[in-house]
């Protein structure tokens, strides 16, 4: 070259300080770098054994993997939609617990895989001048960054939904027999009174240890009743008496005469109920009522009765709200005398196999029980009441109550009724000889626990990530031995004994002693690492730039040349000494 294009030697240290090395680039002489020393390819030839012999950590970090993957799916797929299980004495752990951890061994393993693979890739990529494919790094970066959230999407595999379990001995045990006592108790007396007299009554309450319970169908025995209507006959109607109406019974209903409005009301009960019919009758009455205008006088009568009857209940309780509904009700019965077994009493039969009734259990009312309810029941279901001209007078409050519940009878017999019903199930007596049937009716009590919900899109998350981590793997495996790499992937150690061409080594002179000096001198020059015939590797300029050499120029400064070779950026600059 000539000498005018010879430059100052400020000029290059200046521009080499600054990777500007494509001023001077001179081709390369191949005796620098001793270069008849390296083997080639042939010499090199290795075993798939001795290759794959290099990968042993990262096998057994593949197996754990897919160890960590089946046992995840299998109790995922296990516990999808059961109860969320606890592993370990007492509470132990839960599975939640569990999967974190599974998940934590999952990841390591698999980081382990990809960063080894991305350490070796940069071995790879230095040797052989095969300096390409370095997107390869990105695709093992990308993966790193999305094993990071495995522990924080895991809790997205997973949800827990609050559902009712059963539970054992949480509803109320079969009620102990009850003393035998022939007088009417004060809780029969009331429920009585509660009937007649209270604008509502509720459900016998069922007991339930949680907010969640639910019993069989069951029968009990009740009390059942209704109100049809009868006959009356017309009396002679005196002018300055009114009108008379009176039933066969004797119950009677006066219309006053004239002007006047109103009522004289007479109620008698009626005797000896109990031996009438297949039923078991414990009391009849009688109500009436008139109405009176101008033009003429409305009368209705009607004949009640109460009877003991069996009745079927579903019964639950959901979120503390009881929720009662009756099935059925049967009336049937038939006396049987006094035995050794029992008293005189009615029992039923012929019962309907939809109440439930266990085949061996006899329900029955004692003789003497009804006729303590009759006796009780005529007491109170006689008198007289009036109203005339808005003047009221009742005998007793019952028979204020019968005459007002005039207006609707099916309602207020249902209240009657469903009082004395509650009365009979808390205090009736089980046979001692048959307990046993009373616990077909046990019921079952709920609690709200979690239960596993799997969201089978999220499990697909990980999985996807391990076939990526094994084929990143299996393609760095493969590069390795295409290129002829030792797999040294992340081991620190072969940097120490690896040699760097001494034409980069004047290069940088004293640039490690300058702030960023390394950076800049030799920061942008592209090296391929060679395996010597002695065993050596070297760090070494490329023998060709993967990219066109744009100029040549020659330089001397101060009766020196300048040799090594540098390939920068794919320009190849060689400095003489």
């Amino acid at each position: 070259m000539k000498a005018t294009e010879a430059f100052s030697e400020s000029e290059v240290i200046h521009d080499l300080e600054r990777g500007k090395h494509s001023n001077y680039a001179p081709p390369p002489n191949d005796q620098d770098y001793d270069s008849d020393s390296i083997p080639s390819v042939s010499d090199l030839q290795r075993t798939i054994r001795s290759t794959l012999g290099w990968w042993k950590e990262e096998y057994i970090y593949c197996a754990i993997c897919l160890v960590a993957a089946t046992g995840l799916v299998a109790l995922l797929y296990e516990f999808d939609g059961e109860l969320e299980p606890r592993f370990g004495a007492g509470n132990g752990l839960g599975l939640s617990t569990v999967i974190i951890a599974v998940m934590t061994v999952y990841r390591i393993a698999l980081s382990s895989i990809v960063e080894t693979a991305l350490s070796q890739g940069a071995w790879i990529w230095v040797s052989a001048a095969r300096q390409e494919h370095s997107h390869l790094a990105c695709v093992g970066a990308g993966i790193i960054i999305l094993i990071t959230g495995f522990e924080t999407f895991s809790q997205q595999m997973v949800t827990f939904d609050e559902l009712p379990i059963a539970q054992v001995n949480m509803t109320n045990p079969p009620a102990p027999p009850s003393p035998r006592n022939l007088d009417l108790g004060l809780s029969t007396k009331a429920s009585f009174y509660d009937g007649i007299m209270a604008s509502s009554i509720l459900e016998s309450p069922a007991f339930c240890g949680t907010a969640n319970c639910t019993w069989p169908t069951f029968p009990t025995l009740a009390v059942c009743g209704n109100c049809t209507e009868a006959t009356y006959r017309d009396d002679l109607c005196p002018p300055e008496k009114g009108c008379t109406y009176t039933m066969p019974t004797g119950t009677s209903i006066t219309a006053p005469s004239g002007d006047s409005t109103g009522y004289i009301f007479t109620v008698v009960s009626s005797e000896n109920v109990s031996s009438s019919g297949s039923w078991a009758y414990f009391s009849k009455f009688d109500i009436m009522s008139v109405s009176k205008s101008r033009a003429s006088t409305s009368v209705e009568a009607y004949q009640c009765a109460l009877w003991f009857c069996l009745r079927s209940y579903e019964v639950s309780v959901t979120n503390g709200q009881q929720n009662t509904s009756s099935t059925g009700n049967w009336s049937e019965v038939e006396f049987s005398a006094a035995t050794s077994a029992h008293n005189d009493e009615y029992h039923f039969i012929d019962i309907p196999a939809e109440m439930n009734a266990v085949p061996s259990t006899r329900y029955s009312v004692p003789l003497e029980s009804i006729e303590v309810l009759e006796g009780f029941m005529a007491s109170k279901m006689t008198g007289n009441s009036s109203n005339i001209d808005n003047r009221a007078d009742y005998s007793s409050d019952w028979v204020q109550a019968m005459q007002n519940s005039s207006a609707d009878l099916p309602t207020w017999m249902i209240r009657l009724t469903l009082s004395i019903t509650n009365d009979v199930r808390s205090s009736g007596s089980a046979d001692p000889n048959n307990r046993g049937s009373q616990y077909e009716y046990a019921g079952t009590a709920y609690i709200q626990a979690p239960h596993l919900q799997v969201n089978w899109l999220w499990v697909i998350y990980p999985l996807s990530l391990m076939i990526l981590a094994f084929l990143y793997l299996v393609q760095t495996v493969w590069r390795t031995a295409r290129d002829h790499v030792s797999a040294w992937k992340g081991d620190s150690l072969p940097m120490l004994f690896a040699h760097i061409d001494k034409g980069i080594h004047q290069v940088v002179a004293d640039g490690m002693d300058v702030p960023g000096g390394l950076t800049d001198r030799v920061g942008r020059t592209q090296v391929e690492l060679v395996r010597r015939q002695n065993g050596q590797w070297l760090f070494k300029l490329p023998e060709r730039c993967p990219v066109p050499i744009f100029s040549y120029k020659i330089l001397t400064v101060i009766n020196k040349q300048i040799s090594p070779a540098l390939c920068c950026t794919g320009v190849l600059v060689t400095v003489y000494v």
